[in-house]
Order: structure tokens, then sequence, then C-alpha cells
């Protein structure tokens, strides 16, 4: 019998493309083509004559770059909002009581 061993390589992607970057760093492709723009992120690099994209190396260095925030996202933000949660939100809002007048621009309603 003979004895076969076979080695399991993994290897992080060389390249990023445009349309990879939300997954990679959780912004909007547009929120990343303003960065570049305003050079606060690495710039694209040309692969072939009409493919350009990013070292993922230089993404994680710039991500891991950036400054540790004191703020939480805000509970709302992100794809896909639990619907439930957000017509709760909706129902519990306190409304005027009828009858009740609210002063708007020092005058009564």
């Amino acid at each position: 019998m003979t004895d076969r061993t076979q080695t399991i390589i993994t290897m992080r992607p060389l390249y990023i493309e445009r349309a990879q970057i939300p997954a990679v760093t959780t912004l909007s492709e547009s929120s990343w083509d303003t960065l570049v723009a305003k050079g606060e992120v690495p710039k694209p690099r040309k692969i072939s004559a009409n493919r350009s994209g990013w070292l993922f190396e230089e993404i994680e260095a710039w991500a891991r770059a950036r400054p540790v925030s004191d703020l939480l996202p805000p509970r709302n933000s992100g794809k896909g909002r639990n619907k439930k949660e957000a017509a709760a939100r909706v129902a519990t809002k306190k409304k005027p009581r009828q009858g009740s007048q609210q002063k708007i621009s020092g005058g009564a309603v």
C-alpha cells in the first residue's frame, strides 16, 4: 500500500477587483472611489491592458492602520435591517393626544 499525502495550500487573493471592495472593506464602491480620488486609500495597479485592481496586502495594511473608533456603529446601519424591529419602533413612537395643542413657532395649532 502506498501512503499518499496531500498538501493543501490556502492563499489570499493577490488582487482585489473594484466589485470586491465592499466585501473586503465594508465600504461601498462609491465611497471607495471617493477615497481613491482624495488619495486616502491605495491606488489601483494595472494588471493588464484593460484591467486594474488593488493589491490585497495594501488594502489590508490600509485597514489595519485605521484608527480605533470609540463609537459603535448605529443600529440602523447596513443592509437587511430587521423589518419587524423597524415597524415596532414606528409603532411605539409617541403621538400627540387628540385635542391637545402643540406650540409651533410661537403659535397654537
